[in-house]
């Protein structure tokens, strides 16, 4: 089984584009959005999932990384550009809830200010310790992704041990369609091709302090920043 992880819009429905003509993928397919509501959810994906396919799934599911069979991927944002990013998400309180359930140990008890964008942090925090503690794991940076998108998914396969088979992309996937769906990625099958814009990093600086005081207690997250 091949699986892609993330910190959430950082690229990842792309990287599963790029790779769908490589493999049959499929990006956050419609039973990977109810994993959280299983008893026993390594179970849930066994009978969902096959190994002859690249599953990428929701951001909220990282705490899996560790216990998942089989080798994987993880997308990112460095902290200020997921930031950016994400500062408007309408999904905030719904990823909360599910890491309040599963937070990993090092972020279960941080006490933050109950801010937006603090919360941000400590979701995109919380994922990061689960990927250090995952085996078979192949980190990527978005910004690597989006500046040279052949070597990045050449990589990938590298790691899958797969054939990479070239894919070119420069519109806006997230506008494709090609989420939240069982079926494999079709790229033929595309119907809307929007323009792809990266949105401007803007500093704060309560988040610059915020990041000073994880460096100082976790330096094993400084690779992510």
């Amino acid at each position: 089984m091949y699986s892609i992880f993330h910190t959430s819009q950082c690229g990842s429905t792309l990287l599963g584009a790029l790779l769908s003509k490589s493999f049959p993928t499929k990006n956050e397919p419609e039973w990977s959005h109810k994993i959280h509501e299983q008893e026993n959810p390594l179970e849930f994906i066994k009978q969902n999932a096959s190994d002859n396919e690249i599953i990428k799934y929701p951001s909220v599911y990282c705490y899996l990384m560790p216990q998942i069979e089989g080798k994987k991927v993880f997308v990112y944002r460095n902290l200020l550009s997921h930031l950016s990013k994400l500062k408007d998400s309408a999904d905030l309180g719904f990823h909360l809830s599910i890491m309040g359930k599963n937070a990993h140990p090092k972020t279960a008890n941080y006490e933050i200010e109950p801010t937006e964008t603090l919360i941000q942090s400590l979701l995109w925090m919380d994922r990061c310790f689960w990927v250090i503690d995952s085996n078979d794991t192949l980190l990527i940076n978005s910004k690597d992704l989006f500046e040279d998108q052949q070597k990045v998914a050449k990589k990938v396969c590298g790691h899958f041990n797969i054939e990479y088979v070239p894919v070119e992309i420069n519109y806006d996937v997230k506008m494709a369609n090609l989420n939240h769906t069982n079926d494999a990625i079709q790229l033929d099958n595309v119907p809307v091709k929007v323009d792809f814009t990266e949105p401007p990093e803007v500093l704060d600086f309560t988040i610059a302090r915020w990041v000073d005081d994880i460096l100082e207690n976790h330096p094993k997250l400084k690779y992510f920043m």
